[in-house]
């Protein structure tokens, strides 16, 4: 089983914990958070059972943590957008992991930043790594999902998808990327 870290341990990142914890996808042997209500606790702490009782380090610790722990693949839930965590997924990749991240813009991140995409594919390549976006939406629920299902039809006009969700497990960033608290012209930009 592979040795995981999951960075990011919001409403997103401790569901994927339980939820690898609870399948066994990958043994997690490290955790990492930037909140002082998180860092210093253990991970069954923060995110609940059936997660393991390791410790939460706070993100500065990155390198030092993953290393010490054997991580090869960080489960990477701190951000929507690319330049924000391309720096995680940099520091991730020179430590010797691989990444999956639910960073939407890493879905396809030359549309956001060429230059940036690029060198992130240039580190993975060194190292011998892998870099996965793996976003719900875009991504998954709205984009591959509806063109799978178009897969047995042999013709599409249109496709509609609604989207209709609960933010209320979730925190600031998560509520400021849907527009929650901001007026409708600053939604607009």
């Amino acid at each position: 089983m592979r040795r995981a870290a999951v960075w990011g341990l919001g409403a997103m990142g401790s569901s994927i914990a339980r939820l690898a914890a609870e399948r066994r996808v990958a043994e997690i042997t490290a955790a990492l958070d930037v909140s002082p209500s998180k860092v210093g606790r253990t991970l069954d702490q923060v995110a609940g059972p059936p997660c393991p009782r390791v410790p939460v380090d706070h993100a500065d610790q990155a390198p030092e943590s993953l290393r010490k722990a054997g991580v090869e693949l960080v489960f990477l839930a701190t951000s929507s957008y690319l330049r924000d965590v391309a720096p995680q997924i940099l520091t991730a990749l020179e430590s010797g992991s691989s990444v999956v991240t639910i960073a939407e813009e890493m879905i396809y991140p030359w549309a956001a930043d060429p230059a940036l995409a690029d060198r992130i594919h240039r580190v993975a390549v060194k190292v011998g790594r892998g870099v996965l976006g793996i976003g719900v939406n875009p991504g998954y629920v709205m984009d591959l999902l509806p063109l799978v299902f178009s897969g047995p039809c042999r013709r599409v006009d249109k496709v509609k998808v609604f989207r209709c969700n609960d933010l209320s497990p979730y925190g600031p960033a998560v509520l400021r990327s849907q527009g929650v608290g901001l007026d409708p012209e600053e939604f607009e930009d």
